[in-house]
């Protein structure tokens, strides 16, 4: 197994671990909420059982955008960069973010990016290495951190940055070094890591750059 395959499998198993624990709920309360509404529907109470079959409606919202955001980690990754919207990057981990900062007890700040930053990449492998930054942060941090998510443009790149309030000294030092290692094995359409340099009472910053495109049209093919 090479080491970008270890750091993939790693990863995904971090995620599927916050995902199979977010996933309990939602399927508890579905089956509890079915048998309501099958036991309303049977004595004729046509709006108690709507309501529960909204409730039913909403928690299978919940679940589709969990495992569906997890499943986007499995998918091949594409041939050729392509342009791809900052934000669309983003979207597409906000659920996955979102639970493990729940489940790691930390606050998460997704700050608004500019529509117009357009990236040339190739999505999953991205994904992989913004993904696995977010969570070496996360476990620097500690619970109780703030972690802030960002993105913006920085001349002929886009930044994408991400931010903790509470490091823990020498050792969130050595294992972030490592992070940024994994994360640039993922990374050969021209993006880089960066870590800020770590010491107590200071903030964890790590910057993800990439290519800038200037549209999500692809550039012309020569004659």
């Amino acid at each position: 197994m090479s080491t970008q395959d270890e750091y993939t499998t790693v990863l995904l198993r971090t995620m599927a671990s916050d995902v199979a624990h977010e996933l309990r709920g939602p399927v508890q309360s579905i089956l509890v909420n079915l048998e309501v509404l099958r036991r309303r529907a049977q004595i004729g109470d046509s709006a108690a059982a709507i309501e529960r079959a909204d409730l039913i409606e909403e928690e299978i919202r919940r679940i589709h955008t969990v495992s569906d955001a997890f499943l986007g980690l499995l998918r091949p990754a594409e041939p050729e960069p392509r342009p791809l919207a900052a934000e669309s990057l983003l979207a597409t981990l906000d659920p996955l973010v979102t639970l493990h900062a729940k489940s790691a007890r930390l606050k998460l700040e997704r700050l608004p990016v500019d529509s117009g930053l357009f990236i040339r990449v190739r999505r999953e492998p991205v994904s992989l290495a913004l993904l696995h930054l977010f969570l070496a942060v996360c476990v620097a941090s500690g619970p109780g951190a703030t972690i802030t998510l960002a993105c913006a443009g920085d001349g002929g790149d886009v930044v994408f940055r991400i931010e903790a309030v509470a490091p823990t000294g020498e050792d969130a030092a050595a294992a972030l070094d490592r992070a940024v290692a994994a994360a640039a094995a993922w990374l050969d359409d021209g993006g880089t890591v960066v870590c800020d340099p770590v010491s107590h009472n200071r903030a964890i910053v790590v910057r993800l750059r990439l290519p800038r495109a200037t549209s999500l049209t692809p550039p012309s093919q020569p004659d």
